[in-house]
């Protein structure tokens, strides 16, 4: 958008009409922005004069171009002034400046594969907004500020399980099945509920009770182990009831480990719960979850600048967007060749994909920790000139396929087991092809749907 330098000419008669020409041009322009309500600066004439001169053969192409570019501005006006209840604020945002005219053709210049590129952005796990739930107001809210790996105490670890129990237990009441009264098939068709876990701590019944007079219930709570190494359940009434697994039969896909909220279903004998059966809560559509906590107009992950730019998107993903995936690998070994023999067979599997996969490799890197000892570093970048290699081989992942490394804790940064990890420079791939190197050990990736027109996180981490 820069200005042309004009040629000097020695005739005074040869230079007249071509500075009126673009004063008439100018003219035209600034009707176009008075029209809107906007008010260019001078820049801003001049820079869209020889972008029009440029960019287009005819006075209508021109005219129509134009127009575009002036309604893109206005429609970022009018969203950034909604947000902002100060007059003199909202009266400088009609000001049009060289810099916003060359964000919005830039957005409007934007090809297919630009489109592409741009539906996968990468963003910082520890400085995205937080949902937290406020059960005596019974409301939801997004929190600001960076985010703890490790709590500053014991209290901030309770708060941490409790907002994770407070969330999944608002999306287990909001199903549908959990509104009319769960029914099982082990409770021969009764409507049941859920029941806290301190109304059955205490509660009688022995092994000699029959079995017609056990009762069933229904419990969500977390897997924990005590120091009897025997498997407990608590919720967030404080109180705990010790399984009994023996019997328990998986519902669903998934595994189910300690530190699992979970649903349970079983009756008690003697002081414990033995668990009949037991899966995870059941899921709830990113759409469904948005409308009931209500954000549906705000970007969660402050991935663009405004609503009316995550809209915009969305569109030119639904015009110009494909369905993709992603092929997550963890402990990518590369000095060893049994795993650059998978990677290559992998690699062969994947390049006549359209499109290409994301590949997601995270650390660590070698099967031996890092040291700066004994040409440690050079070590390090001689495997990934090896995998440079290796994905020069297929020339469609070496042009088009995108690369997201995540460094392992034994990999290459600060000596000292700390996370985030700093960032470093010994990760190169030495072939032309864009990559990212992501040096915190969480991350999250934000990708956008290009069917279901959603943002769905992907939360990748390679901390041990």
């Amino acid at each position: 958008l820069e200005p042309r330098a004009t040629s000097r000419r020695s005739s005074s008669q040869t230079q007249h009409p071509q500075r009126r020409t673009m004063m008439m041009n100018k003219r035209k322009i600034l009707k176009a922005f008075k029209a809107r309500g906007l008010t260019p600066q001078a820049e801003t004439l001049t820079y869209t004069l020889n972008f029009l001169s440029r960019e287009c053969d005819t006075d209508e192409d021109a005219t129509e171009i134009c127009k575009d570019i002036v309604h893109a501005i206005k429609s970022r006006a009018i969203a950034s002034s909604s947000n902002n209840d100060n007059n003199n604020k909202r009266s400088n945002k009609n000001i049009v400046t060289p810099r916003m005219l060359a964000a919005v053709v830039a957005e409007l210049s934007k090809t297919e594969e630009d489109v592409i590129n741009e539906a996968v952005q990468l963003l910082d796990a520890f400085h995205t907004k937080r949902l937290h739930y406020d059960a005596p107001n019974k409301q939801f809210s997004l929190l600001d500020g960076p985010v703890e790996l490790h709590a500053r105490d014991p209290l901030s670890k309770v708060e941490m399980y409790r907002q994770r129990y407070a969330l999944i237990h608002q999306r287990v009441l909001r199903n549908e099945l959990f509104r009319k009264g769960l029914r099982s098939s082990l409770s021969n068709g009764n409507v049941i509920s859920l029941t806290p876990v301190e109304s059955l701590v205490g509660r009688g019944g022995s092994s000699s009770s029959g079995g017609s007079s056990r009762r069933n219930f229904f419990l969500l709570g977390m897997i924990v182990q005590m120091d009897d190494f025997h498997y407990y359940l608590e919720d967030l009434t404080s109180s705990s009831i010790r399984m009994d697994l023996s019997e328990a039969v998986l519902l669903g896909e998934g595994y189910v480990t300690e530190g699992c909220i979970v649903l349970v279903e079983g009756y008690v004998m003697d002081g414990t719960l033995h668990v009949k059966s037991i899966g995870h809560p059941p899921s709830e559509s990113r759409n469904d979850a948005v409308n009931v906590i209500g954000y549906q107009n705000t970007d969660l992950f402050d991935a663009v600048g405004s609503y009316a730019d995550h809209e915009q998107l969305l569109e030119q993903e639904a015009q110009c967007g494909m369905d993709s995936m992603f092929v997550i690998l963890s402990d990518v070994y590369l000095d060893r060749n049994d795993v650059m023999l998978k990677l290559k067979i992998m690699f062969d599997a994947y390049q006549h994909f359209d499109p290409l996969p994301i590949f997601v490799f995270m650390g660590n890197f070698s099967s031996v920790p890092f040291t700066y000892a004994n040409g440690g570093v050079k070590k390090v970048m001689g495997y990934f000139e090896e995998l440079g290699n290796l994905i020069r081989e297929y020339p469609s992942l070496a042009k088009d396929a995108r690369f997201i490394f995540v460094p392992g804790p034994k990999d290459p940064g600060n000596s000292t087991p700390v996370s985030p990890r700093p960032p470093h420079h010994y990760f190169r791939l030495h072939y032309d092809r864009k990559y990212h190197m992501q040096h915190s050990h969480l991350t999250l990736a934000e990708y956008v749907s290009f069917r279901g027109k959603s943002c769905y996180p992907v939360m990748i981490s390679s901390t041990k």
